[in-house]
């Protein structure tokens, strides 16, 4: 590994320093003293974890070889790396240099600066020190297995030139020769070969960003029920990345070279190349790593940083361009302004390269980052745009980036799950005075021209006990660390503090809820709140390391930094109790994890079987009108339902002809409707019954003897005649969202007295009267008769079943308000559930979290365990989805919940409609099911890690804690190291 090369020279050269006159047996005994050190106590886990970490164990490994020089020049640089020592460039607000962000995330260019520093160094050295070289030479520039060349820390031009990696990236002698024959020459030579090397960069991004693309739509998606892969294709997933990896390398040695050679010629015109070297990559690599992470989805144990790591590395390699371009790597002006020009053009377009390939890479994996957690998304397209800015800012030679970099600082905080938004929120006047005092001497060597401090007295103490101070005791008053132990809702508790200011009503709850016997604090020894107590610690060894006689001065005890670690011990063995693997056998889950997945399945049961109850109100279902919301149009109904049914109208109106308006016959009462109009009737009560007549039709009836009589000898025949008047009374069901829609036809016939004659007996006339008026007849008291009556096919069934359709929408919608407002019981149950998971897991399992992209999916993102968490409202969103589903399909088309949609990669996405039976909710059915089984897979992630836990394959401790407690006691050790016996007081304090 190339950071133990790097290590291990800076700890030779200063050992050589230390000792000039060592033989080559005892300068490479403590080399091979250091180099086993490495092998031995750097495990494959601190191999796989993020570069920072790594240079931290590799430190401490330093420290604790005996004999090891750790006060040299070129380990004391290296342990400004690692502690983010010397990162003031352009910072904005001081409080972001105490957040970790920089420490986690941010020390890529300034390792870069170290590293061209120690490379010089050590070729400088070798030249004059026979002994160093052949030491050097035999044991890190030895032909590693597979590589045909060993290295030399004395070679010459005429040495690195034929050897393949230079070769094949460089052309040494062309370099060589123009730099003889003038500036403007070597100049142009310099960006010939840039833009060569360039190329190749932007060939592997471009294949590196296709490979995600094709990834992102063949491989499983975090969260989705997927099985874990091979240990084969894991195995190929580490090969192929390292392959990648070893191509991107080389152009980076090639970059690395050419801005080594301009640095010589001119540092601005070496420092412009690094600001693009640098950059690209470092998104290179990350992207390269984010493949991987693809590819090894829900494998046992997480592979990589996964992809919370990657957006947190690719805006470190954002911020490492801001550093560079501040100064990091010294001044930014060159001599040949034509050629700052050239140079500044190639860059550009490398940045717009790479900026590019970032917005793919934001359209490709936008849905994968809302699955991973709900702020990706924003995160890395806020990061982006700020690139864009950068990229500009750049362009101008003293542009200020300060404001930028904050947010880019504030940004990685949110990657890095640091709550700086909740500590900005506490007003505390001790924090208050804190930051004041962080704003006084932290980094005071930076703005004051290399000074320390003017005191140890009045200037050094008053910091670093104010430093003390916040760490051991404001981080623990009851502003930071929640301290009623009794309050039972979770959500006060973890919503107050955070789970970083809440680990002791954590290990309580366990204690009251799950059967652990987890140890607790009270006040005034309570664990502090992790995150105040870090920025304390790191706001206290920056100003240590930036005025070493002074820390020095501390003493050999240093109690102070012994305070504040033994304080960082607390919250980092306080938290370790949860992951702490239960006794036994087996992957030995921790009882709190085994007792969270049964609630979290419980707790969802009882919200999907009770939820229903909601569709007993309004706007639902009317009060003394409940109906089965999920039953179909033609569902049955009672007596009692159907006797609600009382709206016959006691007139009916021409259905188009106002004259056969009359009073409605007894015979049409809207009783014998199709059922599904019956059903919608019981259900909306402004749906009413409305009648109307229509197609009159006049038969003529029978004439009748009325009477005789007889003058002048004639008898006269008295005759009366009746008109038969047929029509239709048409029931049809009325509402304000549909005109008259017909359901059933009654024929039915009234006789009607027509008119009366006489005749000669003997000689018959036809009467010549006209008919009746329809308004008089239909007004005539006699009565209609039925004569036959039929429903109209399949009448109502559309109509009621949007009706339904609108009802369940409404359910759907009021389930996704209530529980948004906790009006349902059980779903507020559900949500202290999910979000004490959510705690347990970022205190006791925050490596697995934060590496694990299932594992994180399922805890905090759009597809993870069903509820309404801060930021994550799953539960109401998934409601909300089903109304608009419900609505656009009218209850017959499919019902595609997105949030619900776990479907492997090439299998159809889930469509709840498949839960659609008599009487029951598929979208409530689909949630246990679909949710339920995400209970399962958070589960099984828990599992393999706690095996990991139990093989020792991982660890689990909060990564911002273990960084603040590594660096202080590196700081610790540099000072009773430096100063044996302490440092006597200045004259004047």
């Amino acid at each position: 590994m190339h950071d133990k090369t790097v290590l291990a020279s800076a700890a030779l050269l200063d050992w050589r320093v230390k000792n000039p006159a060592a033989d080559a047996t005892r300068l490479g005994a403590h080399l091979t003293s250091v180099r086993t050190a490495f092998d031995a106590q750097l495990s494959r886990l601190d191999q796989e974890r993020p570069q920072a970490e790594r240079l931290r164990r590799l430190m401490q490994i330093t420290y604790a070889t005996p004999d090891t020089a750790i006060t040299g020049t070129q380990l004391t640089a290296m342990l400004g790396v690692v502690t983010g020592r010397d990162l003031a460039q352009v910072v904005l607000t001081r409080v972001q240099r105490l957040t970790g962000a920089q420490q986690g995330l941010d020390l890529d260019a300034a390792y870069a600066k170290a590293r061209a520093g120690l490379w010089t160094a050590v070729h400088d050295r070798a030249r004059t020190d026979a002994v160093f070289a052949a030491v050097w030479r035999a044991q890190l520039g030895a032909a590693a297995p597979g590589q045909p060349f060993s290295l030399d820390p004395a070679a010459t031009t005429a040495t690195l030139k034929v050897i393949p990696a230079v070769r094949e990236q460089v052309d040494l002698d062309a370099l060589v020769t123009k730099a003889q024959t003038g500036k403007t020459a070597f100049y142009t030579e310099v960006l010939r070969q840039f833009a060569l090397l360039q190329a190749k960069y932007d060939n592997h991004n471009g294949q590196l960003v296709q490979q995600v693309k094709t990834m992102s739509l063949s491989e499983s998606r975090p969260g989705s029920d997927t099985v874990a892969p091979p240990p084969e294709k894991v195995e190929a997933a580490k090969k192929a990345q390292a392959s990648r990896q070893q191509a991107i390398d080389k152009v980076k040695g090639g970059l690395d070279f050419i801005t080594g050679v301009a640095k010589y010629v001119d540092p601005g015109f070496g420092n412009k190349i690094a600001q693009y070297v640098e950059t690209a990559y470092q998104v290179a690599t990350t992207t390269n790593t984010l493949i991987t992470a693809i590819g090894t989805l829900a494998s046992a144990t997480a592979i990589g940083a996964g992809t919370l790591g990657y957006v947190g590395a690719v805006i470190g390699a954002v911020v490492g361009l801001v550093q560079i371009f501040a100064g990091l790597f010294g001044g930014s002006s060159g001599a040949d302004q034509a050629a700052q020009q050239q140079i500044m053009n190639a860059l550009n377009a490398g940045f717009a390269n790479i900026n590019a390939n970032l917005k793919t890479l934001h359209t490709t994996m936008n849905t994968r980052f809302d699955r991973v957690d709900q702020g990706l998304n924003l995160i890395f397209q806020t990061m982006q745009l700020k690139f864009g800015e950068v990229i500009e800012l750049i362009k101008n030679v003293g542009a200020n980036v300060r404001e930028v970099h904050e947010q880019l600082l504030t940004l990685q905080s949110t990657v890095q799950d640091y709550n700086k938004a909740l500590l900005d929120g506490i007003s505390d006047s001790n924090k208050d005075e804190f930051l004041v005092a962080a704003g006084q001497y932290v980094d005071y060597p930076f703005y004051n021209n290399g000074a320390t401090l003017p005191t140890y007295a009045n200037h050094y103490v008053p910091a670093v006990s104010r430093f003390l101070a916040i760490a051991n005791n404001t981080a623990r008053n009851n502003n930071f660390a929640y301290q009623d132990l009794n309050q039972r809702d979770p959500r006060i508790a973890l919503t107050a503090k955070g789970p970083a200011g809440a680990i002791d009503w954590l290990a309580n709850h366990a204690n009251a809820s799950y059967g652990t016997s987890f140890a607790v604090s009270a006040s005034p020894g309570n664990v502090p709140n992790a995150d105040l107590w870090a920025q304390g610690a790191r706001a206290y060894y920056l100003t240590a390391l930036q005025n070493p006689a002074f820390a020095g001065q501390e003493g050999p005890a240093q109690n102070r930094a012994s305070e504040i670690i033994d304080n960082g011990k607390l919250i980092r063995d306080r938290a370790a109790q949860f992951s702490t693997p239960a006794p036994g056998t087996g992957s030995r889950i921790n009882p709190v994890f085994q007792k969270l997945v049964d609630e979290y399945l419980k707790r969802l049961g009882e919200f999907t079987k009770n939820v229903g109850g909601l569709a007993r109100t309004t706007p639902v279902m009317d009060a003394g009108r409940e109906f089965s919301l999920f039953d179909d149009a033609n569902q049955a109904l009672n007596p009692e339902q159907l006797a609600k049914l009382i709206d016959r109208p006691a007139e009916s109106k021409g259905c188009g002809n106002p004259q056969l308006t009359g009073p409605t016959p007894a015979f049409v009462d809207g009783k014998s409707l199709p059922q599904a109009f019956q059903v919608g009737r019981y259900i909306e009560p402004r749906w009413r019954l409305d009648v109307c007549v229509d197609n009159p039709t006049w038969l003529r009836g029978h004439k009748s003897f009325l009477g005789r009589r007889t003058v002048n000898g004639v008898v006269y025949i008295r005759y009366q005649a009746k008109a038969m008047l047929e029509v239709e009374f048409r029931e049809r069901v009325a509402s304000p969202e549909y005109g008259p829609v017909l359901g059933r036809i009654n024929h039915a016939r009234k006789e009607l007295r027509w008119c009366t004659w006489e005749e000669e007996e003997g000689r018959p006339e036809e009467p010549n009267c006209p008919l009746p008026a329809l308004d008089r007849a239909m007004a005539d008291p006699a009565p209609f008769t039925l004569r036959a009556a039929a429903n109209v096919d399949g009448a109502g069934v559309a109509e009621t079943t949007r009706l339904l359709s609108s009802r369940r929408a409404a359910f759907y919608d009021l389930v996704a308000h209530r529980t948004n407002v906790d009006g349902v019981g059980e779903a507020v149950e559900l949500n202290k559930t999910v979000r004490l998971y959510q705690a347990y897991a970022q205190v006791g399992l925050p490596r697995a979290t934060a590496t694990d992209d299932q594992l994180h999916a399922l805890l905090f993102g759009m597809h993870g365990l069903a509820a309404n968490t801060p930021g994550l409202p799953i539960l109401s969103a998934v409601y909300a989805r089903a109304a608009q589903l419900e609505r656009a399909n009218n209850g017959n088309g499919p019902l595609r919940v997105e949030l619900l949609d776990d479907a492997e990669a090439g299998r159809p996405p889930m469509d709840c409609a498949v839960f659609r039976r008599a009487g029951k909710d598929p979208i409530s059915d689909c949630l246990l099911g679909v949710a339920g089984h995400r209970g399962d897979r958070i589960n099984a992630r828990i599992h393999y890690h706690f095996s990991g836990l139990v093989n020792g394959t991982q660890t689990e401790t909060l990564p911002l804690v273990d960084e603040a407690i590594t660096n202080l006691e590196l700081a610790r050790q540099y000072a009773r190291t430096k100063y044996p016996a302490g440092v006597a007081p200045r004259s004047g304090g």
